[in-house]
């Protein structure tokens, strides 16, 4: 399968691959990409061979990952799908010590033996932050560039810190994975429209009519900032012609 255009190492720009879960979220995603010319990565969730993800939907783990990642790799192949790995281990937000940074040599053995399109790295990235920012190696970031060739994915775009976006773009960076921040501003939008209104509630107008008294509008514009935001700081806007 070819490799699609925006995967390319060197191409100056990142773009996101954005969680939406459902169809406000969606259309967030979208209207704010469509006037920034700005092409995305529109995600619904995935399934994952993470041991915490497996036990939480009763699935029995493989009894070799690297295995099993280069069976599904292969299974693609005549598909119009890309198959993206992680290695090391992002801690999630507020974990003190469960943290495994990505080692190069081993990227670089995995991405041989698995033949994955695309390796999200773990450099110091943390998952679901939405206050503060994570702080990040770009020394082993450089050094996994330099052991492998395949584009390179981050995790954990909500707390990436936004002054080296740039520059773990410019070392090979094609794409960030973004959820976190944005069903923080939905809810907070959402919440804050809810406080203000009258205890006598019109339920059609409320909900769903999309007129101005839809209270989940707000939340889908808030949404709709965030992903913007993103977009110009990945440096996407412009780019889909």
């Amino acid at each position: 399968m070819e490799v699609p255009f925006w995967f390319v190492k060197g191409a100056g720009y990142a773009l996101g691959y954005f969680e939406a879960w459902d169809v406000y979220s969606m259309e967030a995603v979208a209207e704010a990409a469509e006037p920034e010319q700005a092409p995305v990565v529109l995600g619904f969730g995935g399934m994952m061979m993470e041991s915490a993800w497996l036990d939480r939907y009763g699935i029995d783990p493989p009894s070799c990952r690297m295995s099993a990642t280069a069976t599904l790799r292969r299974n693609l192949s005549d598909m119009p799908m890309i198959a993206e790995a992680e290695l090391g281990r992002l801690p999630y937000y507020g974990e003190d010590d469960s943290c495994v940074l990505a080692d190069p040599e081993q990227a670089a053995d995995f991405v041989s033996a698995t033949g994955v399109d695309c390796l999200a790295v773990s450099i110091g990235n943390v998952h679901l932050c939405t206050d503060g920012e994570s702080t990040v190696d770009l020394n082993r970031l450089r050094a996994i560039r330099s052991a492998l060739d395949v584009p390179l994915v981050i995790h954990g775009g909500s707390g990436f810190p936004t002054d080296v976006v740039r520059a773990v773009v410019e070392v090979g960076v094609s794409l960030f994975h973004v959820g976190s921040i944005m069903k923080r501003r939905f809810f907070e939008e959402t919440r804050s429209v809810l406080l203000k209104r009258s205890e006598t509630v019109d339920y059609q107008a409320w909900v769903g009519s999309r007129k101005d008294e839809d209270f989940l509008l707000p939340g889908k514009h808030a949404v709709q900032d965030a992903v913007r935001r993103k977009l110009c700081l990945y440096g996407a806007a412009g780019r889909h012609t």
